[in-house]
């Protein structure tokens, strides 16, 4: 996909999940500005969170998700 959509898909996905994360970058070929991209990268330091029964933390966003691999469902 062209750079411009993956940015802004990228972008989507950071401040989605900002408020969950001590430190999120956009990394791999957009950070690179590469005019052709093949998958968007994200490197995330998740904040603390409690693991359990119940979804908290980055996993509430996350687990929404349709797909983490493949065509973006976002």
């Amino acid at each position: 996909m062209m750079h411009d959509r993956a940015l802004a898909i990228a972008a989507k996905i950071r401040t989605e999940l900002e408020p969950f994360c001590d430190r999120i970058e956009i990394a791999g070929s957009i950070r690179r500005k590469k005019p052709n991209v093949k998958d968007v990268e994200i490197v995330a330091i998740p904040k603390p969170y409690e693991t359990g029964l119940f979804e908290s933390g980055i996993a509430t966003i996350v687990n929404k998700w349709g797909k983490v691999k493949g065509r973006i469902a976002l």
